[in-house]
């Protein structure tokens, strides 16, 4: 509705004052008042206008009002205060912009928010981003939810952007993965092994082992030598191959790998020998991150692998490198006792911080700088990581470090999405990614589905803690929230199905909206309204929840209708006056497109029946 109005309250200032600007026009706001005694909206207006007409903003407003009487169709005008101007929205107003919002094409053009594509300019969320040295667990199943809603919501006002998750296949942790992936190789092997003390001791590491040791017995059956088994499962780790692939190559219905032998000894040690167990470990778990992902209902444009920036491109430069230098040339790095340090106090950060140690090794901080600069260098105009709970102390010295290389203030945003407390029952469910007490996000979309998941998990600001009730999720009643919601447009696309609603719209007579009076209907007539604005404010300030409690909202609005039909008979869809059952079923298709449409947006499905 706010958007209807605002064209026409733009259309009335260019009426009374032709020479106003489109820079001036386009600060023009309707905000909802404090007060809904006051009205609808309110604009401000006659105040933008008062330098350039160089008169009183009380009397521009009445001069306003006089124009917007003579021409809205929407609302009724008057001015308030100083100079604003109130707008109640008139009946027929309110049933226009439901017809507006039955096109899809003019409803898709109600949200395009061009002001805010302009300032956002070409935009990148990373989120997720989880160590690929385990299963993604339910805060990374959070994160996806909340990373892949906001990249849904800026598509859908006209955003350029980009979703990207960033694979952390260097440094220690990725080095520990790989030796107790070795480990467990060499224990299905039968072969003696000395697992790392602070190594990943998981189920999962342990079934890896066991399914890269049947594809290397299953090459070794086929003839091969040692030497030339593990040559062939080397090749295989270079070229990006997964332990899956290897295993399916060699083996159909992968059967169980046979009774270790003195000659599956020899290829064992062959393989343990030559083989880079993190690379082709990292790059299974990618694989499998990502069938999680796709289940879950998210796709990546770019999934960037740290170790590209450790290597020389195709100029013969090493990304790391280059952004060390930047930061050196700018002035913004000190040596002390051997050490390279970013003097990010410079920028407001508590301390200087390491981004070369002493023996010449490079810190994870000097690696997600060159990656930021990489994304400037891709032409990001506005970047959004979206990071663990475990990450606020880091957001100082990274923002720090974009300022330094010259990049806005602006230009990089930080959003904590914080713990995900899992419940069963009244017991918290524990979860570490090494020791293997984790609930995995496969596991969650197999428990409760892909919906209720996204749904609950969408529920709250993601900077809140969110305690996610599993006996809840699995509930099938109006208590559980997303089949609250989910119900309601069952419900609408229930009465579409019955013959007496296929008679009513078999006549391409247009449904006369002014008919419907009810509290119910002019409730739902209302709250649909509003539905343009909040995915605009939602993708603006990247908060998905917004947009849920809309939608349950709107659910509300029909299960408060659909309960008084139940109640009263001439209050259901479909009645004897054929003239009020074609308008009521207008309404409620336009209820059931929002639902459907919103429920989209945040990757969530709108069921026909349940």
């Amino acid at each position: 509705m706010r958007e209807l109005l605002l064209e026409e309250v733009k259309r009335s200032v260019k009426s009374a004052y032709p020479e106003i600007g489109e820079e001036l026009l386009g600060r023009l706001t309707l905000e909802a008042p404090r007060d809904p005694s006051h009205g609808d909206f309110a604009s401000n207006a006659a105040f933008l206008l008062k330098d350039l007409v160089r008169d009183n903003p009380r009397k521009i407003a009445e001069a306003l009002v006089a124009q917007l009487a003579g021409e809205t169709a929407v609302s009724d005008a008057e001015v308030a205060g100083p100079g604003f101007i109130n707008f109640k929205i008139r009946p027929r107003g309110i049933q226009t912009f439901v017809r507006q919002l039955a096109d899809p094409e003019r409803r898709r053009a109600l949200m395009q928010d061009p002001e805010w594509a302009r300032h956002i300019g070409k935009f990148q969320i990373e989120f997720v981003s989880a160590n690929p040295t385990g299963p993604m667990n339910v805060v990374s199943a959070r994160s996806a939810a909340f990373g892949d809603a906001c990249v849904r919501l800026q598509r859908a006002v006209g955003v350029d952007v980009h979703a990207e998750y960033y694979v952390n296949d260097e440094g220690n942790q990725a080095q520990l993965f790989g030796e107790s992936l070795r480990a467990r190789f060499l224990e299905a092997a039968g072969e003696k092994f000395e697992f790392p003390e602070e190594g990943y001791r998981g189920e999962y590491v342990t079934e890896l082992g066991r399914e890269l040791w049947r594809g290397v017995s299953g090459l070794a059956d086929r003839g091969h030598g040692a030497a030339a088994v593990a040559a062939a499962v080397a090749a295989h780790a270079a070229a990006g191959g997964t332990i899956r692939a290897l295993e399916e190559s060699v083996h159909v219905g992968a059967p169980p790998a046979p009774e270790p032998s003195a000659a599956d000894a020899n290829v064992a040690r062959a393989v343990a020998e030559s083989l880079d167990f993190s690379s082709i470990g990292i790059a299974s778990m990618i694989e499998a991150a990502k069938a999680a992902l796709r289940s879950f209902g998210v796709e990546f444009d770019v999934w960037f692998r740290e170790s590209v920036l450790h290597r020389e491109d195709s100029a013969g430069a090493v990304r790391l490198l280059e952004a060390e230098k930047q930061l050196q040339e700018r002035g913004h790095v000190r040596e002390e006792d051997g050490a390279h340090w970013f003097t990010s106090t410079e920028f407001g950060d508590d301390k200087d911080r390491v981004i070369r140690r002493s023996n010449g090794q490079s810190t994870y901080l000097l690696a997600d700088i060159a990656y930021h600069l990489d994304k400037a260098r891709r032409g990001f105009d506005h970047v959004v990581d979206v990071w663990g709970p475990d990450h606020h102390g880091y957001i100082k010295r990274l923002h720090s470090a974009t300022v330094a290389l010259g990049l806005a203030e602006d230009w990089l945003t930080v959003q904590i999405v914080q713990q995900v407390n899992l419940l069963r029952g009244a017991e918290v469910v524990k979860m570490s990614k090494r020791a293997g007490e984790l609930v995995t996000l496969e596991e969650l979309v197999q428990e409760v589905g892909k919906d209720v998941s996204r749904f609950f998990f969408l529920m709250r600001k993601p900077s809140s803690h969110l305690d996610f009730d599993l006996e809840l999720a699995k509930k099938q009643t109006l208590d559980n929230p997303v089949f609250y919601v989910q119900y309601a447009h069952a419900r609408t696309r229930s009465i579409f199905r019955q013959p007496a609603a296929q008679t009513v719209l078999a006549s391409e007579e247009s449904p006369d909206l002014s008919l419907l009076t009810g509290e119910e209907e002019v409730a739902m007539m209302r709250t649909l309204l509003q539905y343009p604005q909040t995915v605009k404010e939602s993708a603006r300030a990247l908060e998905p929840h917004r947009l849920v409690a809309y939608l349950r909202d709107v659910a509300s609005s029909y299960h408060r209708f659909y309960t008084r039909g139940k109640q009263e008979a001439a209050f259901r869809v479909l009645v004897d006056d054929v003239r009020v059952s074609r308008a009521r079923l207008f309404l409620v298709g336009v209820l059931a497109d929002v639902l459907r449409e919103g429920l989209g947006l945040c990757g969530i499905d709108a069921l026909e029946e349940m």
